[in-house]
């Protein structure tokens, strides 16, 4: 068969170990299927089905389990993004600072003081401006030059002191350690800092390699194709048919374990550099290509027995979920991107281009009044003086519908930023008013749920409709006239656009958003705590 890039539509066979997809290749042949159909939801499942016909000239046989189908998909652009930040790996390893945080220092070495002094009438003066006594010896800061004529001078050994600290680093700060030994690593940070961490502050990882710092960066790029593990045969002789189901080649990285790993409000961006380096270094789970924008989310977890793809993609702990962002795979290749709102790409109205539309509004999980809780220093539970924060919209609901929301926070105890300060009263109070204001400014709990699922008519020149677009809805026999976002679309690969979509909020409901580590009183259960509050509860169980 000849060697040239498939046309728009074509759909290609390769084989179950291929890595990569050359210009022009074809692989192990061109199929000829008879349906074909890709279904992807917003930070959630990427699958596929496929029929194929058992035709004379045998292309179906190659449908085997493991192997890989290449597919056209919705086309999408992403952006370049550099993760680096000056990162240097210079053929070391890679350690992590220890739990408690670690200084790190200019220099390894000691430093010596002298000073000049005489003493006259009990008392004892100094070349310097700061001068300490410790009980044992002076220390003379600065003392360069000897000066004035007083009885008994003479030169005085002030003693060792500790290296000189450039600033503290907070627990699981990633290093790139060049050179260690017993007490020293000679260590570069993710922002190019270089200096010295003791290596008992700090735990080794694994060896470092050539692609830490080349997965750190990327080039935009124009997705068309994509790569789907067979993982589901069915033949049926009586309807001449075989019928496949395949995932994404992303879930690939379901299929390993990381060391377990947790992380306490890294941004985005650090959350992923750590996720890499958290992979087996013996190569049981290999790191993912994984490049972040900023999205001003943070990540807090206890990721323990996880895979890479469990760690990203998991609906309430994972990355995507926490850090709410816009999810856009290549391959194995993940981009977590900003999901800013834009213009709607594309008009859909009852009537001219939608051949149905079900819209579904839930308002079960309506939220319009919130009561944060933390705990005071003696351990009772610390509620807002106000007692509540109140949704700008509770005077539109027949009924208050409110939640008790328990935060990890405790007044007097240590923060987990490495700095050694400890939360004060009015911080904590302030970060209550904050994440009970979120409930409604960023998670719209105060809303009800609104979702639309619609299906296309097949109209000429169709534009294609891709995931997270924002769309203009209209159907004026409902009342709908709203800009809603694609939060699940089906592709048909073979006619090259979107058969149905739903739209919605691609992050879900309101009532669904709360983190494993904050709890609602309204849950049944909550299936993860983070570290913290797991310290916490076992010190109320000791102290009761």
């Amino acid at each position: 068969m000849e060697n040239r890039m498939p046309e728009e539509g074509m759909i290609t066979l390769h084989d179950a170990w291929t890595r990569d997809f050359p210009e022009g290749s074809l692989g192990l042949g061109l199929l000829s299927p008879s349906r074909c159909e890709v279904t992807e939801a917003a930070g959630g499942a990427y699958t596929l089905t496929l029929e194929h016909p058992m035709t004379a000239d045998g292309r179906w046989r190659g449908l085997r389990l493991w192997r890989l189908l290449r597919v056209p998909v919705p086309a999408c652009e992403t952006p370049a993004i550099d993760m680096s930040g000056g990162v240097v790996s210079e053929g070391g390893q890679i350690w992590r600072v220890q739990s408690g945080g670690a200084p790190l220092y200019a220099r390894t070495g000691v430093v010596g003081y002298t000073g000049w002094g005489s003493a006259v009438a009990g008392k004892q003066w100094f070349v310097g401006d700061r001068c300490t006594y410790n009980g044992i010896n002076y220390r003379c800061v600065d003392a360069h030059t000897q000066g004035g004529d007083f009885e008994g001078t003479r030169w005085v050994a002030l003693g060792p002191g500790s290296p000189p600290v450039s600033r503290m680093l907070p627990a699981w700060t990633r290093l790139y350690v060049s050179a260690a030994d017993s007490a020293w690593l000679t260590v570069r940070l993710e922002d190019g800092a270089r200096g010295y961490v003791r290596a008992a502050d700090a735990a080794f990882v694994r060896d470092a390699e050539r692609t830490d710092l080349e997965a750190l960066s990327v080039s935009a790029r124009r997705i068309r194709a994509q790569a789907f593990r067979i993982t589901r045969v069915e033949t049926d002789t009586a309807a001449g048919l075989v019928r496949v189901s395949a995932q994404h080649v992303s879930y690939d990285y379901a299929c390993g374990l990381m060391q377990d790993w947790t992380v306490h409000g890294l941004p985005l961006p650090e959350a992923a550099l750590d996720l890499r380096a958290m992979c087996l270094p013996d190569g049981a789970a290999s790191a993912p290509a994984l490049y972040c924008q900023d999205t001003g989310g943070t990540v807090s977890a206890a990721y323990l027995d996880y895979s890479p793809a469990g760690a990203i993609l998991d609906p309430e702990e994972g990355l995507v979920a926490q850090a709410r962002a816009r999810l856009v795979r290549d391959n194995w290749d993940f981009f977590l991107l900003r999901n800013d709102e834009r213009a709607a790409s594309l008009h859909l109205e009852e009537g001219i281009n939608l051949r149905s539309l079900r819209l579904t509004a839930d308002g079960s999980g309506v939220v319009t009044r919130v009561r944060p809780v933390a705990r005071d220093a003696a351990g009772a539970d610390l509620p807002l003086p106000e007692g509540s924060i109140d949704s700008a919209h509770v005077a539109s609901y027949p009924l208050e519908m409110w939640e008790k929301l328990r935060l990890p926070l405790r007044v007097g105890r240590a923060k987990t930023d490495g700095s050694g300060a400890v939360w004060g009263r009015s911080e904590v109070l302030s970060l209550m008013r904050a994440r009970a204001a979120a409930r409604f400014a960023r998670d719209r709990a105060d809303e009800p749920e609104l979702t639309a699922e619609v299906t296309f008519a097949q109209t000429a020149g169709q534009p294609a409709l891709r995931l997270y677009d924002w769309v203009a809805l209209c159907a004026p026999s409902l009342g709908l006239d709203e800009k809603m976002q694609v939060k699940r679309l089906v592709w048909d690969a073979l006619a090259g656009r979107c058969l149905r979509a739903e739209l919605g909020d691609v992050f879900g409901g309101g009532r669904d958003r709360l983190a494993g580590w904050e709890i609602s009183d309204r849950a049944i259960t909550a299936r993860k705590l983070s570290p913290a509050l797991i310290e916490e509860l076992r010190e109320e169980e000791t102290q009761t």
